[in-house]
């Protein structure tokens, strides 16, 4: 399970994602889709931890 609670990412002291709130299920297909420069590719990096957060909370559940 992945939860997102109130992410912002910012660059520059830019928000790029702004207080995003959701989840994501274990074992389940998720599809991230959006125009050019909506923040898809730093929603993705923020979940993996290669962005810094400027606010909120990602939780990533590993499998046991």
């Amino acid at each position: 399970m992945v939860r997102l609670d109130n992410l912002t990412v910012s660059y520059r002291q830019h928000p790029a994602l702004h207080h995003i709130s959701g989840q994501f299920a274990t074992g389940s297909l998720s599809a991230v889709i959006g125009p050019n420069g909506s923040g898809k590719s730093t929603l993705l990096k923020s979940i993996m931890g290669l962005l810094k957060r400027s606010g909120g909370r990602v939780q990533v559940d590993t499998p046991r």
